[in-house]
């Protein structure tokens, strides 16, 4: 925390927390930059050379192109694997959920199926009265969710069937994502 108590990001151990003067081996311009923990190419704005600063540990080595397009095809793969279990999720959702709703339609039927046996017991037993009435009421009322089940269920049985997720018509953007060596290049620019 600073003396006015604005807080900042300590970097972690190993990694300088100040910026290092590296010299251009083309026209001796001094440059500062923070090494990061890989190899990079410095730009001199004096005389637009490039030139290679050390990794924090040490290595020159600065990874080919091909490593950011092996990258990027990972995180397209993963990508792609997310959608696959999104897709996969969505349609087990909506396979369940059709489930239920035919078996609420058929636990209705069935209990309106066992009000009119009942209704016709009673009314064969006794004749018309207020208990054979609410039976008959019941009847109905557990004949009403049945459509509006089995419309939820075709409803369901749609979206198991279908794609949910269109191809993207760009592709994704990453560069909100970092690993933190953003944070260095934006510390360079400061200088």
């Amino acid at each position: 925390m600073s003396a006015n108590g604005d807080s900042y990001e300590t970097p972690p151990d190993g990694f300088p927390t100040a910026p290092v003067a590296y010299e251009c081996p083309e026209c001796g311009q001094t440059i500062q930059a923070i090494p990061g923990p890989v190899a990079r190419l410095l730009h001199c704005p004096a005389c637009g050379n490039h030139f290679v600063i050390a990794a924090i540990d040490g290595s020159t080595d600065v990874p080919e192109e091909g490593a950011e397009a092996e990258k990027n095809e990972r995180e397209l793969e993963e990508l792609d694997s997310l959608r696959m279990r999104h897709l996969v999720v969505t349609r087990r959702t909506a396979m369940r959920s059709r489930t239920y709703n035919i078996l609420g339609a058929a636990a209705c039927l069935t209990g309106a199926a066992k009000l009119v046996l009942m209704t016709v017991t009673e009314v064969r037993a006794a004749g018309w009265h207020l208990r054979q009435v609410s039976f008959v009421m019941f009847t109905l009322v557990a004949l009403s969710p049945i459509s509006f089940l089995l419309r939820r269920a075709a409803h369901w049985a749609r979206e198991s069937r279908g794609a949910k997720i269109p191809d993207p018509e760009t592709p994704p953007d990453f560069t909100p994502l970092s690993d933190g060596s953003q944070h260095a290049r934006n510390l360079e620019d400061l200088h």
